[in-house]
């Protein structure tokens, strides 16, 4: 068991410092994915699978490379064509990738 302190960021996000001794058995390094999962008796952190990796990696994929359809979906009501009347028209570069 270890007690884990909550840190202040960029912005309004916040960090989770874990220990040294953690960081090395699970063999995590600064910048790696975490999987957090909510279970019946509080939360379990986790290294993802790879095949989930993979799934990240092709999610991002499709978002770089259909991110104009995506806003104008995501813009829209179901079942209808996305709204043209004040809809500012997308940019011409994606969003950046932010991990």
């Amino acid at each position: 068991m270890a007690i884990l302190q909550l840190t202040q960021t960029e912005g309004d996000a916040v960090g989770l410092i874990l220990p040294a001794a953690l960081l090395a058995r699970q063999n995590w390094k600064a910048g790696d994915n975490l999987l957090l999962t909510e279970t019946a008796d509080g939360y379990l952190l986790s290294s993802p699978s790879a095949e989930f990796e993979e799934q990240v990696k092709i999610g991002r994929e499709i978002r770089r490379e259909r991110w104009a359809v995506l806003r104008a979906l995501a813009q829209s009501d179901i079942g209808e064509p996305p709204r043209t009347e004040n809809t500012a028209a997308p940019s011409a570069t994606p969003p950046p990738d932010r991990r």
